[in-house]
């Protein structure tokens, strides 16, 4: 059972080499800038040395800018190579984890997103709006505490007017 999981992504010339699909292909107009080898990646020369040491049957490591699903070829039988973004705005809306299952015979890795960081702030601005409203509210409460039972029962409204 051999799993590597490194700090940086084994090499590539960019992000082109990933699969497109829906968890990982954010909308990013900077996916095909070119990484830098020994700094952004691996070098190639690096990359081969560990995979033909290790042979690994997966690899998983982090990224500070995008999400990214690789199949290798080689060693033989190949193997998927997985790279999680940052949870970070900058990098995205969408955060996500990898949720994994490794067995003797298989590795298997779901996607798991968090809420869009967009809902998130949206969800604290509307709990501090209320927040707001219920502390105002409990402070004129406290200041006018009959101010409350004035507006509930306007005068006009004891008498019933009776029609007919």
């Amino acid at each position: 059972l051999k799993i590597f999981i490194p700090v940086a992504k084994k090499f590539r010339l960019n992000d082109n080499d990933c699969l497109r699909d829906e968890d990982f292909d954010e909308d990013d107009p900077n996916r095909n800038d070119p990484y830098r080898p020994k700094w952004e990646a691996l070098s190639n020369e690096s990359t081969e040395l560990l995979l033909q040491k290790l042979e690994p049957r997966a690899v998983f490591n982090g990224h500070s800018h995008r999400g990214c699903k690789k199949r290798w070829s080689q060693p033989a039988g190949g193997f998927w190579e997985y790279t999680v973004n940052s949870f970070s705005w900058r990098n995205g809306n969408r955060p996500t984890f990898l949720m994994a299952t490794i067995s003797e015979d298989d590795v298997l890795v779901g996607t798991c997103h968090l809420p869009n960081e967009s809902t998130v702030i949206n969800l604290y601005c509307i709990t501090a709006i209320i927040t707001v409203i219920w502390i105002l509210r409990s402070l004129l409460m406290a200041r006018y505490p009959g101010m409350l039972r004035n507006l509930r029962s306007h005068p006009s409204s004891d008498k019933l007017i009776k029609s007919g």
